[in-house]
């Protein structure tokens, strides 16, 4: 007696239609920012003013009160401290992306790559976002920053880290 055999050829393949995604979380920055009244708090302070139109937004700033001020009964006139005004201009810059699918190609996916196609470029933005704030935080510089409390740790810190990283940073 003989047994039948199915060609490989014929042997029925399923295929799963939805993509399995990579997950990336959200920003982790997201708790630190803040709009409006809430965002003069926030460590990260997102603007809003431009969504509407417009390309640059300046930004008043002022600094803190540095004087010891006085006490008692000494007289407040003549101590009086200027206050410290200063600018910062924001221009903003579109950054898109895009997935492109050929007539043909959706025709003969038998996965919804069309579906896919979303949530990748939610998750690209938002790590475009994230490592904008990394990059923003890494060039950002204060003043008063240079005092021998911040360097001295900072260059041991940096000398030691040099075993990790193959070579000294130039911070």
């Amino acid at each position: 007696m003989t047994t039948t055999t199915t060609p490989s050829d014929l042997l029925l393949t399923k295929w799963r239609q939805n993509y399995w995604l990579e997950y990336v979380r959200e920003s982790g920055f997201k708790p630190y920012m803040g709009a409006g009244s809430e965002g003069v708090t926030s460590v990260i302070h997102t603007a809003m003013e431009l969504k509407p139109k417009g390309k640059t937004l300046t930004i008043p700033l002022v600094g803190r009160l540095t004087s010891s001020g006085v006490v008692g009964n000494t007289r407040l006139t003549g101590a009086e401290e200027s206050l410290g005004k200063h600018s910062h201009s924001v221009t903003i810059q579109y950054r898109r992306n895009a997935i492109e699918f050929s007539a043909q190609d959706e025709h003969y996916d038998a996965s919804s790559a069309r579906d896919a196609a979303r949530p990748l470029l939610k998750q690209w933005s938002t790590e475009k976002l994230r490592d904008d704030i990394i990059d923003a935080m890494h060039s950002a510089s204060f003043s008063g920053a240079t005092s021998k409390t911040f360097t001295t740790p900072l260059n041991t810190w940096n000398t030691a880290a040099t075993s990790r990283r193959g070579s000294a940073c130039s911070c």
